[in-house]
């Protein structure tokens, strides 16, 4: 069997894929009981393990425990397409609840905006799910006729919220203790943290690691009271139902890991830091198998995404306890721990490079209006309101016929009245890069994005 599929594990009690404990081992054949199988190479290796045993190659006892953990990489993968199948039955009935109408927001990730729909939903108020120091869970059924639901957070092309198929959303509604809240905006923080989270875990994706992870999909429930009820329990946010029973916190975001680690939720925290180009961390992972929710973001900075951003110093945590191993190989990120010795893995080798991270695709559409800039996309770029408010005034005072967009001469103009020191030839090179064909112009984010060398 070709070596590419397997790995040597010279410690026999820990998977050198998911960094869990693993009785699989064949000894005797000197094969590893968990090959690092990329999921376009596991139906390859299915025919060349049935070639190999026709050929009297593999035993039958062989093939039965190889052909398995390929069949395994295929179903793990089955599963994340849709977080709905972590539990087959009801996980739990709130009969006799009464149904209330809701605002249901969700923020759509690709046009960056929120986007929201009236929703049944039951909220379970006397059995309280969990209840921590600062917020309280309860259960939540969410009631939709026809193809709409709660349960994904994709949003149609239209705008439309496409959530699953089922009729009844199985969720958790979580609310800050009077003491804690906020108002609305620490809610939607949360769930546009969350969305950030998903993306770069698309791009961690798309490197075809071993194991794929997902995060949950977040919203907000805006209950339409007020009279009684109060403030604090008037907004409350939302996402699919998993198993508390087994939920694992993997990391923190103080650089708390467990006595035994997985190594694919550790090797997505060290992924997110080198895919940004170090502006920021995904920590406080957690949540069941590579499901995770609850997300804490670090920014270089120190700026948004709420009161968890420990900043610099965070991120200083996790990368003194962090010790790279297996998977970080695989995505050939660099060491910053000497990695445990996990035997020689084929597979490995194979990683790709992460793909480059760009800011645009993280941020919307900024105009150059004061204070209408969101706190977290500024943190991206690593600026502030005051500095945004500045460029913002600047810009419109050359934008002339108030198109939003100004012309390389424009933009050197601007350059010269706020006193930037700039070599004339160089930024005109860099800035006729950003002109568009159609419009021969640049809009105030991409100057803006240009002008913090973001990009």
């Amino acid at each position: 069997i070709n070596a590419e599929y397997m790995g040597e594990n010279r410690d026999a009690s820990t998977c050198v894929a998911c960094g869990t404990p693993s009785p699989h081992r064949n000894t005797s054949a000197g094969l590893v009981g968990h090959p690092l199988l990329l999921r376009s190479q596991a139906r390859q290796l299915q025919r060349e393990l049935w070639e190999a045993l026709q050929r009297g190659v593999l035993s039958e006892n062989q093939h039965t425990q190889l052909a398995a953990h390929c069949q395994a990489t295929l179903k793990h993968d089955e599963q994340l397409n849709s977080v709905t199948q972590l539990h087959t039955q009801p996980p739990f009935s709130l009969d006799g609840i009464a149904l209330e109408t809701v605002t249901k927001k969700w923020f759509d990730w690709k046009t960056k905006t929120w986007l929201q729909s009236p929703v049944k939903v039951q909220l379970d108020w006397n059995r309280p799910l969990a209840e921590g120091s600062l917020r309280v869970a309860l259960r939540m059924t969410e009631h939709r006729t026809g193809s709409n639901s709660a349960a994904a957070c994709e949003s149609a092309s239209d705008g439309s919220d496409r959530r699953v198929s089922a009729s009844t959303g199985y969720c958790v509604a979580k609310f800050h203790k009077a003491e804690f809240f906020n108002g609305l905006q620490q809610y939607e923080d949360d769930v546009e943290m969350q969305e950030h989270c998903k993306a770069i875990a698309d791009a961690f994706n798309a490197t075809d690691p071993p194991k794929r992870i997902a995060f949950l999909n977040a919203w907000l429930v805006v209950r339409n009271v007020s009279d009684g009820v109060p403030e604090h329990q008037q907004v409350l946010g939302a996402e699919e139902y998993i198993d508390p029973t087994h939920y694992v916190k993997h990391n923190n975001n103080y650089g708390f890991v467990p006595a035994v680690r997985r190594n694919t939720p550790q090797a997505f925290s060290h992924f997110s830091w080198e895919w940004t180009k170090h502006r920021l961390m995904v920590v406080d992972i957690q949540g069941v198998g590579d499901v995770y929710t609850d997300p804490q973001i670090h920014t270089a900075d120190g700026r948004g995404f709420g009161f968890g951003n420990h900043g610099a110093d965070g991120i200083a945590k996790f990368l003194a306890t962090h010790r790279c191993n297996a998977i970080c190989s695989h995505l050939q990120l660099p060491s910053i721990q000497p990695a445990p010795d996990a035997g020689t893995v084929g597979i490995l080798s194979a990683g790709l490079p992460p793909p480059c991270f760009r800011i645009s695709d993280h941020i919307g559409d900024l105009s150059p209006v004061h204070n209408s800039a969101n706190l977290q996309e500024l943190s991206l770029l690593s600026t502030g309101m005051e500095e945004f408010n500045l460029l913002a005034s600047y810009f419109v005072r050359y934008d002339a016929d108030a198109d939003g967009l100004l012309s390389t001469e424009e933009i050197i103009s601007l350059l010269v009245e706020a006193k930037v020191p700039f070599n004339r030839e160089t930024v005109q090179h860099l800035l006729s890069g950003l002109q568009t064909t159609a419009t021969r112009g640049i809009s105030f984010k991409r100057f803006l994005i240009w002008f913090k060398g973001a990009e």
